[in-house]
């Protein structure tokens, strides 16, 4: 029995693990999501620009139906986004048990992770994950990897990495820690087609139907074509017994650690692929603790699990990009919420600021009763700047001296409106980071763009926190994909890659598809470069006068400054100056020119004389005669 199949039947025989109780578990979720939930509904709000947020109940209807829409935290969260995406990410190789820096093994492990991101563009995936961490608090990815879609090039399947809303996430309502890292469980929903969804679940594909064309089911009429589908991911820690395996290869000594119950098909593995007699030493069997993840599809509506329960190793398969902690909440908070009544005042003051600024141009009018003969022709065109009223003399013979229109004062004072304006805007630049230098924009008139380069790199302080959430999401991402890597693309393959003396090369990896590297020796870290175009402009700067200095050479320069093909670049340079060189050389050795142009003719061992041999003969001809 393998470790997987042990695994899985210990599993599936818990009565722990029946249906029911994972549906009260999901309902417990739900439950525990709810404050996040309303907060949502006020992001959500902010996120479409439906501002004032508490316009109803208050007073400002009484006043307008028009507002002063300034949404700064949309403009600063868009900002954010960008600064975020506009990153340099690679991904490094750490060994656990060398320090070797020419370890080849890491390199090609190295070599294959970021070229596998790039091909998938898994960089340029996860705009959506990062806008819901910025706008709800917590953006989600998934990463499983699918061997149904194997092809030439990927045999044995590939990585299907893929946006997954926040708000069809959830998790155990004791995740109490930061990153959700004692989570015990996980559901997500999946929307499928319902034509999908018969045919993956055959065996319930009649139930499906009936669910489909109940019209009390979904939310809306949109919705009809869709089956809602859920996948549960939990932990199990479970206890089994090991040995540990010692074997000398090229006098290198190698330790395994093997599920006692596979020592037998292991090392009849080891025998095939590898010419170890006799060197092969299994240690006592002992007991250890073992994290596992686990997973099923399910639905609330079907009493049967769509899937049996499958083990699929020691981690999950989504990765969370992780917002603010607040005291023991389960779910973080975003900035967008905490910002929200902030962005209230602003938009209520400047609206009434607005309505006052309107009514004191255009001031309400006082008039007495009878003063003014036609009363509906003053109220329609009072503000025409050739109308004038015309005065009831009735109402003038009977009221000597009184002016028969007076304006009412207006209550607006531009000084209290200026001063609370300043403050909300310093108030949003200190909570959002959105300094106008850190926006790449000038604080005054004339500056440089490598001065606002500069500001802009100095104000990335405030986004540090959004760094290292970040980092650890691409951590978390780079774990699962190398162990994915290390188990899949164990066959011969072909990547373009750099060799031993640092010139691009096509090389091929586990050739006769017998993989050398041992995925579990390393680990992964992702380095962050939050660099947008005008630090690159910077650098590029700098790269070509480190080469006038002489500090780098032209390939180092071309790379600096992202040229591709910098390796093709340099070698046609190489070649041009080759010949440039020859081509002086002869020009200024004129008699080395003329031996060599004088030979160019020549076709010794043709057959044929040359026209200078035949000369030589018809003089030597002459003086013989």
């Amino acid at each position: 029995m393998t470790l997987k199949e042990f695994l899985e039947k210990r599993e599936r025989g818990l009565k722990r693990n029946r249906l029911e109780n994972w549906l009260d578990r999901l309902n417990f979720a739900q439950m525990g999501r709810q404050d996040w939930d309303k907060r949502a509904i006020i992001c959500d709000r902010i996120r479409h620009n439906d501002i004032p947020l508490m316009d109803a109940g208050s007073e400002l209807p009484e006043f307008t139906d028009k507002y002063y829409r300034d949404n700064w935290i949309m403009k600063s969260n868009v900002w954010k986004e960008s600064y975020i995406r506009a990153a340099d990410i690679i991904v490094e190789l750490k060994s656990r048990a060398s320090t070797d820096m020419d370890d080849r093994n890491r390199e090609l492990l190295e070599m294959e992770l970021n070229y596998t991101m790039d091909e998938f563009d898994m960089i340029n995936d996860t705009p959506d994950t990062i806008s819901d961490w910025i706008w709800y608090g917590y953006g989600v990815s998934y990463l499983p990897w699918n061997t149904m879609k194997a092809d030439k090039n990927w045999r044995t399947g590939v990585p299907e990495f893929r946006y997954h809303p926040c708000k069809s996430f959830w998790v155990d309502e004791s995740s109490n820690h930061s990153g959700w890292k004692n989570r015990r469980w996980q559901f997500a929903k999946f929307p499928i087609d319902v034509d999908e969804a018969k045919e993956m679940y055959p065996e319930h594909a009649e139930k499906i139907a009936e669910i489909m064309d109940n019209p009390d089911h979904g939310d809306s009429e949109h919705k009809r074509e869709l089956f809602d589908v859920y996948l549960c991911q939990y932990r199990s820690n479970v206890r089994m017994d090991m040995v540990d395996v010692t074997w000398i290869d090229n006098g290198e000594e190698h330790v395994e650690q093997i599920y006692y119950k596979e020592i037998e098909d292991y090392l009849a593995n080891v025998s095939v692929d590898r010419d170890l007699p006799d060197n092969i030493y299994i240690g006592d069997r002992y007991t250890i603790e073992k994290e596992c993840w686990f997973q099923f599809f399910f639905s609330p509506d079907i009493s049967e699990m769509l899937t049996d329960i499958e083990y699929i190793g020691d981690r999950g398969h989504f990765q969370i990009l992780w917002g603010m902690k607040m005291g023991n909440d389960v779910y973080p908070t975003s900035w967008t919420y905490l910002l929200s009544d902030l962005l209230d005042i602003k938009t209520v003051a400047m609206t009434l600021a607005a309505v006052q600024a309107v009514k004191n141009g255009n001031p309400m009018p006082l008039v007495q009763e009878g003063a003014i003969k036609n009363m509906q022709e003053f109220k329609e065109q009072r503000n025409s700047l050739d109308y004038v009223a015309e005065i009831s003399e009735d109402w003038a013979r009977m009221h000597p001296g009184e002016k028969p229109i007076s304006f009412a004062e207006g209550r607006f004072d531009p000084n209290v409106m200026m001063v609370l304006n300043n403050y909300i805007t310093e108030a949003i630049k200190t909570s959002t980071g959105a300094i106008d230098s850190a926006r790449g924009e000038a604080e005054y008139s004339g500056q440089s763009g490598v001065q606002t380069a500069q500001l802009q790199a100095a104000a990335a302080i405030y986004t540090k926190q959004d760094e290292l959430s970040f980092r650890d999401y691409l951590r978390q991402m780079s774990e699962l994909l190398l162990q994915y890597i290390g188990e899949y693309r164990i066959y011969e393959h072909s990547l373009r890659g750099v060799n031993e003396v640092g010139e691009d090369e096509t090389m091929t990896i586990n050739e006769n598809n017998i993989a050398d590297w041992d995925w579990e020796l390393y680990y992964p870290i992702p380095i962050i470069e939050n660099t947008p175009e005008t630090i690159k402009q910077l650098r590029r700067q700098e790269a070509i006068q480190l080469k006038g200095m002489g500090a780098i050479s032209n390939i180092d320069m071309l790379r600096m400054l992202d040229y591709p093909n910098a390796m093709q670049l340099e070698q046609n340079r190489i070649n041009e100056n080759n010949i440039m060189q020859l081509a002086k050389f002869l020009n200024d050795n004129p008699d080395i020119m003329n031996a060599v142009m004088s030979g160019v003719g020549n076709t010794e061992g043709s057959g044929e004389p040359s026209e200078e041999n035949n000369d030589q003969e018809n003089q030597r001809n002459e003086e013989n005669s």
